[in-house]
């Protein structure tokens, strides 16, 4: 009788006991334990992946193979570049153990949520935001601009932005059309700056699009968004033709008035015509009563 071989059930990963996250402006420590029923494949990629709400993927970190102990643990930790979510907000959090080939982690085994809601200290917005579109120029007026970090901690450069988008926005990844861009400074922690009028250059408005203003920060990793507010379209909205128009009669150079250097002479008194007899005149003179 000929006996087939039976494969070994795939080992089973989960978290251990201890797990947790740290965040030290826009990077994030992440530490977990780990236990697997048999050794994983030394041929399969792991990595622990923080998100927020379920939705939003805020950090990921590769781990390579799992390398356990004789009794199957091993502890893991390391930092990455945290995606912190737009707005002040408080976000539900929670750690992934995913596994892959190549970067893409395409399989989860364990997943534990963070019981307590994190919020993210950065710049926002306070108040009430307003936007009034021109031909070629945008008016921004923001009640309040806050920083809510530590004292001391300024932050990176912040600018404003308007942007029309493909879908609304709820502060994780967007496509668009940028609209108008100002940058406004930076800003101390426990500070703010309040009645803020801003007037920007600005493209023509798209057809369509969902209007975005957006508060910008620069970080290591570039300019992220730290809180937003969804704009009016407006009515009567200035578009691409009437703006080129616009632009076009601005650059038109002016015509100038034609002003004769000596102003057209009155005659008060007929002016002798050369070779006219004093007969020829006097006809002359009783035809138009001179």
């Amino acid at each position: 009788m000929t006996q087939k071989p039976v494969s070994a059930p795939p080992p089973t990963v989960a978290f251990g006991n201890h797990l947790g996250y740290r965040f030290t402006a826009d990077v994030v420590e992440l530490t977990a334990d780990i236990q697997c029923s048999a050794p994983a494949p030394a041929s399969q990629d792991w990595a622990l992946q923080l998100w927020a709400d379920d939705t939003l993927q805020i950090a990921e970190l590769p781990l390579g193979p799992l390398l356990t102990d004789d009794a199957g643990q091993i502890s893991v930790s390391g930092t990455a570049t945290a995606r912190i979510p737009a707005g002040e907000q408080f976000h539900a959090l929670s750690l992934s153990l995913v596994s892959g080939a190549d970067g893409v982690y395409d399989r989860i085994h364990d997943r534990k949520a963070f019981t307590s809601l994190q919020r993210f200290q950065q710049p926002v917005l306070q108040g009430a935001v307003a936007c009034h579109f021109g031909v070629d120029e945008l008016v921004i007026d923001i009640d309040g601009i806050e920083n809510s970090r530590d004292v001391g901690n300024i932050s990176g450069t912040l600018a404003v932005e308007v942007w029309s988008l493909e879908e609304p926005y709820t502060g994780d990844h967007w496509s668009g059309v940028p609209i108008a861009s100002l940058i406004i400074g930076c800003l101390h922690g426990q500070s703010a700056w309040s009645s803020n009028h801003f007037v920007a250059h600005a493209a023509p408005l798209p057809a369509v699009g969902h209007l975005t203003l957006m508060l910008r920060e620069w970080t290591p990793g570039g300019y992220m968004t730290r809180d937003y507010r969804s704009l009016e379209r407006p009515v009567n909205q200035p578009n691409a033709a009437e703006s080129h128009a616009a632009q076009e009669l601005s650059e038109s150079p002016a015509v100038p008035a034609i002003v004769p250097d000596d102003p057209p002479a009155i005659l008060d008194e007929p002016l002798p015509v050369k070779g006219a007899g004093s007969g020829l005149m006097e006809k002359v003179r009783r035809c138009f009563g001179w």
